[in-house]
């Protein structure tokens, strides 16, 4: 449900439910805080009426009156004598309060919790009014030790000994500081969070408005505006990545969209030619049927035909994705291309003269189709281009194998090497388009090569002149 909602909506409500979260652990620690510091300032000063009443014991036999807080004294066996302010008119949950030790210095200290019942009803008394408000209730107890001299008199009698004075301290000052907390934190910690939540939404919405010059950017851009580009915002993040990668995307598809033109118009103007001349030879015998030499025209027009369907199965081949390979297979590099080089002997008797200067064997893993089509187009390639000699050499260095071939006609500029193995390049514009190939023979034999993982390149003959290629495969 929440994948649907945009995505500043998604990091508003998660902002805002983590400061929820955040700001209420904060109000409780903050709340428990003021309890503890309110309290324990309320120990420190029953602690100090407990030392009043400790000083004062020995000098005073009867209870102290008009203290803060209600107190209790215990003899050295753990009995209560005596208390103030109605605490000595109240039973105690646990009778036993722990007594100093004997000889315990005034210094000593000590805090327990104890549990009030109900008030102690004395024949002849009246009700103790006063201790009504401590039945029932829990208390901590801050307790000090006191010595009392055998000439001393207190409620318990003459001394000596050691007296503890426990004052009963109630929670009320603590809980009183806490509970003014409660109404700014139950307002404040809700409208914290709805401020993030609120700043989280435009803060996002504020971070996300390059993406949408970005798409607003790529709407607009059509096939016939490839050259335009996504803004560049400025900071170094990865909104600024998506834009220079989302550019270099839209380099590389004008690139492709250009090269799909050049490559469409240069194959309408390969087809046209070859299918030009079938349509007027045959047109032309159509008109004077009884003038035509119908055996030369079948020849003629079967042989452009073949053409067309070479430059076609070409263009297909070019076009075809680079899709994984079966399992490549073992070929004799070396024996195809005896194989082939005797073969264009056969159908080249006079010229050009073909030599081959081979190992026994080279073997190379990849498709044996298409590693036969790539040599074939060199050796077609040289056929055409050479005077006398088309010269093939095979040999192994390290973990590769290379091909060279090598005809003796005109020489490839420097400038050229890399230009020759684009589709429909020729150097010759002066050659008959009938009688060369159709300018597509090196570019199909590169990417032959790419795909088995090697190298095509045409490379400095030597001093003989010429032009040379070599192939390098992985050796296998």
């Amino acid at each position: 449900m929440l994948s649907r909602l945009p995505v500043q909506t998604r990091t508003a409500l998660l902002a805002g439910l983590v400061a929820l979260v955040l700001c209420s652990a904060g109000a409780w620690w903050l709340r428990g805080h003021v309890y503890a510091a309110q309290f324990a300032s309320t120990v420190d000063k029953a602690r100090v009426q407990a030392r009043t009443v400790a000083h004062d014991l020995p000098l005073r036999p009867t209870p102290m009156t008009n203290l803060d807080w209600p107190y209790l004294v215990v003899n050295g066996k753990g009995s209560i004598g005596t208390g103030g302010n109605g605490a000595a008119d109240i039973e105690l949950d646990d009778r036993e309060l722990p007594p100093a030790p004997s000889g315990a210095s005034n210094d000593w200290r000590a805090t327990v919790t104890v549990r009030t019942g109900g008030v102690i009803a004395r024949k002849g008394d009246p009700y103790p009014a006063e201790a009504d408000r401590l039945a029932h209730r829990t208390f901590t107890a801050v307790g000090t030790a006191v010595t009392v001299g055998p000439k001393d008199e207190t409620v318990f009698g003459p001394g000596p000994g050691t007296f503890t004075v426990y004052v009963l301290v109630l929670p009320d000052a603590a809980q009183a500081a806490a509970d003014q907390l409660d109404g700014p934190l139950a307002a404040g910690v809700p409208l914290i969070a709805l401020l993030v939540s609120a700043t989280a939404y435009a803060a996002t919405r504020r971070a996300l408005r390059p993406v949408d010059a970005i798409r607003r950017e790529l709407a607009e851009i059509s096939e016939h505006r490839l050259a335009r580009r996504v803004p560049v915002p400025p900071a170094r993040d990865g909104i600024r990545r998506l834009a220079v990668t989302t550019n270099e995307a839209l380099d590389r598809l004008e690139h492709s969209t250009g090269q799909q033109r050049r490559f469409v118009a240069d194959a309408a103007h390969e087809l046209r030619s070859p299918l030009t001349a079938l349509q007027t030879r045959l047109e032309a015998s159509l008109a004077r049927p009884e003038q035509t030499d119908w055996p030369q025209t079948t020849s003629e027009s079967l042989a452009a035909t073949r053409r067309l369907h070479a430059l076609t199965e070409d263009l297909l081949f070019l076009t075809r994705p680079h899709t994984p390979q079966p399992t490549p297979a073992l070929v004799d590099l070396a024996g195809t291309a005896r194989e082939l080089a005797d073969e264009l002997s056969l159908r080249h008797p006079y010229s050009p003269h073909f030599t081959a200067r081979l190992p026994d064997t080279a073997p190379v893993r990849g498709n044996p189709l298409q590693l036969h089509r790539l040599l074939r187009n060199l050796l077609d390639n040289a056929a055409r281009h050479a005077r006398t000699t088309v010269a093939v050499t095979v040999d192994r260095s390290g973990g590769t194998t290379r091909l060279r071939v090598f005809n003796d006609g005109s020489s490839i500029p420097p400038e050229d090497r890399e230009r020759i193995f684009q589709r429909f390049t020729r150097l010759d514009e002066a050659r008959d388009r009938d009688a060369g190939g159709s300018g597509l023979g090196l570019a199909i034999a590169r990417d032959i090569a790419t795909r088995h993982h090697g190298t095509l390149e045409a490379v400095a003959p030597g001093p003989e002149g010429g032009a040379a290629f070599l192939l390098c495969l992985p050796t296998a």
